[in-house]
């Protein structure tokens, strides 16, 4: 808890020092580039310490989202045999750097669906696959699973999806409700 403490104390320290005076002008002398890399490796020390956790969790309209940019969904309700696409924003995954100096960084999933009492219905072991590279140590992705149910009768069910950090043996797990039409 007291690293966590110094690490958010050090971002608003960053952040003040970013913002200047509050004047509309930079602090004489402030050296950005040296407080943006310091910024940086308290981020990176951060991400390494922390479980891997799966924010910003929601349905969506469709694929081609990035990282905060996406189209969400008013609702989750679903027509039968509609795709239904899940959009989050992983943070605590494992990046590694590979000999020609690129971060490269992973998951998988799995899926269950659940009937309203809980019972499972059915899922898929492994059924994304997902490897990303970047010359960054980038902390900023977002993934979109798209889900394809037949059978289904009209009712409500939740989609449990478990993601997996490829280089190493964080998980997380998210449960979401939908109502099939």
């Amino acid at each position: 808890m007291k690293e966590t403490k110094t690490i958010v104390a050090a971002v608003l320290i960053g952040t003040a020092l970013l913002l200047g005076t509050g004047q509309g002008r930079p602090p004489a002398g402030a050296d950005f580039a040296q407080e943006y890399r310091a910024l940086r490796a308290s981020l990176e020390a951060f991400w390494q310490r922390v479980p891997l956790l799966l924010n910003n969790v929601q349905f969506v309209r469709g694929t081609g989202n990035s990282y905060g940019i996406y189209d969400p969904r008013p609702t989750a309700a679903f027509r039968t045999g509609e795709p239904i696409y899940l959009y989050l924003e992983p943070v605590g995954y494992t990046l590694k750097k590979n000999p020609t100096g690129l971060y490269e960084f992973g998951f998988s999933a799995d899926f269950t669906v659940k009937d309203a009492a809980g019972k499972v219905l059915g899922g898929q072991t492994g059924f994304a696959d997902l490897n990303f590279r970047s010359w960054n140590f980038n902390t900023e992705v977002a993934l979109t699973f798209t889900y394809r149910f037949s059978g289904l009768k009209k009712g409500s069910y939740k989609v449990v999806t478990v993601v997996h950090d490829k280089f190493s043996d964080k998980r997380a797990t998210v449960e979401q409700a939908f109502t099939i039409l």
